[in-house]
Formats: C-alpha cells, sequence, structure tokens
C-alpha cells in the first residue's frame, strides 16, 4: 500500500480510485433510478428490474459474466436491434442464444414473448403476429450452439481449434 501512495505511483492510484468511485456512483444511481422511471412509464418492477439488469450487464463490454449471468436468469435467447460484437459473440460462447433485429422494440410490449429462429434471423411475437428479420446467426455458431458453447464445441470437435 505504502508503494501505491508514494510519489512515483500516487497519481494513477489516485486516478483509479476516482475512477472506480464513480463508476460506482454511476452504476448504483442508474440501478436504483432507472427502474423507477420504467415503472412510472407502465412496465412493472419485475420487467423494470430486468431492463436495468441487462443494461447494467451490458456496460461490462459483453463480457462472459454478463452473458452467463442473463442465462443463469433462465433466459432463452436475447433479442435486441444491435449488440456489441464482444457481446453478440460471449452469448454463443457461453450457449446462450442471440439475435439482432431491427425493429423488434416496435414488435413488443413489457411481458411479450418472441418466437426466434436463430437460423432463419426472425423473431415474431405470436400473440400479435408481428415479425422481424434480422440476420441469421452463422452455422458455426449455431453448432456452437448445440453443443452447449464453446468448451463444449472444443470438446466435440477438437480438430477444429488445432493449428
Amino acid at each position: 500500500m505504502r508503494l501505491l501512495l508514494s510519489g512515483r505511483y500516487l497519481r494513477f492510484t489516485v486516478s483509479l480510485w476516482l475512477m472506480e468511485l464513480c463508476a460506482g456512483a454511476f452504476l448504483y444511481g442508474l440501478s436504483t433510478w432507472l427502474p423507477s422511471v420504467l415503472e412510472q412509464k407502465g412496465i412493472g418492477l419485475l420487467g423494470s428490474l430486468t431492463y436495468t439488469a441487462v443494461i447494467t450487464f451490458g456496460q461490462s463490454s459483453g463480457r462472459a459474466i454478463a452473458t452467463r449471468a442473463l442465462r443463469a436468469t433462465g433466459i432463452g435467447c436475447v433479442a435486441a436491434e444491435t449488440f456489441t460484437r464482444t457481446f453478440y459473440r460471449n452469448c454463443f460462447e457461453v450457449g446462450l442464444p442471440a439475435i439482432e433485429v431491427p425493429g423488434v422494440k416496435e414488435i413488443v410490449t413489457a411481458g411479450d414473448r418472441l418466437r426466434v429462429d436463430l437460423a432463419a434471423g426472425t423473431a415474431t411475437n405470436p400473440a400479435t403476429g408481428a415479425t422481424c428479420s434480422g440476420t441469421p446467426a452463422d452455422p458455426f455458431l449455431m453448432d456452437m450452439l448445440d453443443a452447449g458453447g464453446l468448451i463444449a464445441l472444443a470438446r466435440r470437435h477438437s480438430e477444429l481449434f488445432r493449428g
């Protein structure tokens, strides 16, 4: 600790602590304020907390922990207008289907479920019949999902990963 607070490292250490403090304050504010705003817009408490969790996980630059946490909630698929490339890839790596469907937010309301066809790149709201089309998932990503994720795929088809 003494070394971190010495003249040579003091500026870096204080900057890092300040950055972490600001990030923590931002995430705390987001996770307490945003659900109340969404509730005022008619989205139930559970829906608003789920939305806030997804947004908060998205702030982690798509780290695998975010996709693992989403998968652990029992979500069957993540459908969105767009994803960062890292988040999209990490979804498939942990065995969580994901689909980019421009216009998807126009065909759903709070509590709706979607029927998703990754191979065709479509999402349909069974309650309304509304459908949106996006980009079909790459066959390699589909194989990864079928295997249960990247590690399971590597175990099943080790020849794919040899030099």
